[in-house]
């Protein structure tokens, strides 16, 4: 499998791949202001999680910078603490992490693609796995027909499961709406490591 590696420890870091120094520095409270308020741990935002609980900041922002590299109209309910945000939003260096990611964001959307194509050449959908959480069990068993997120985790294997959810579909995924496949990987750790994941866009099929 050839890995498309992640270049820009800011992108790593939300995505769930790790991060570095400056990304620790860049996301996290390391001087301490805010700490005295309950919400605050000494993290602003925490990595990209399947489970999107306790991440709805991350799903936010990276939700942003994708819209906007990728030129798609970016909404959401996630009920997320803007404060924590704003934090990172009023930071000196924020612009030049912004732009930097949504580079990165670009040319990883591009490799993935190439990639793609040549691993499914004749195939527009790949079929893929995506466990629900509970309020799309309910939408599914209710009515067959399920929202998504703008970002959406989808897994390669059948093998992945997680506590109390109870409901995993086989669905087909346009290609053209995945990030990120199984073979995106920072510093000797993959996507698919983690878990078989696959990183896709408003997914509307």
């Amino acid at each position: 499998m050839s890995i498309i590696e992640v270049k820009n420890e800011y992108f790593a870091y939300l995505i769930g791949l790790g991060g570095g120094k400056k990304s620790a520095e860049f996301y996290f409270d390391i001087e301490g202001k805010y700490t005295k308020e309950e919400d605050f741990d000494g993290i602003l935002i925490k990595s990209y999680s399947v489970s999107e609980y306790d991440s709805f900041e991350t799903h936010v922002l990276l939700g942003e910078w994708i819209a906007e590299a990728l030129n798609y109209k970016f909404t959401h309910n996630y009920p997320y603490n803007n404060e924590k945000l704003s934090i990172i939003k009023e930071r000196s260096d924020y612009d030049i992490v912004k732009s930097s990611v949504i580079d990165e964001i670009k040319r990883i959307y591009r490799e993935t693609q190439d990639y793609l194509d040549c691993l499914f050449p004749d195939d527009e959908f790949i079929y893929s796995y995506r466990v629900l959480n509970s309020r799309q069990e309910v939408q599914y068993l209710n009515h067959q027909k399920v929202t998504y997120n703008f970002i959406s985790s989808f897994f390669s294997t059948n093998r992945i499961n997680f506590p109390g959810r109870n409901v995993k579909l086989r669905l087909p995924v346009n290609k053209r709406e995945i990030l990120a496949y199984t073979n995106l990987g920072y510093r000797g750790q993959t996507l698919g490591d983690l878990e078989d994941e696959i990183i896709v866009i408003q997914y509307s099929s």
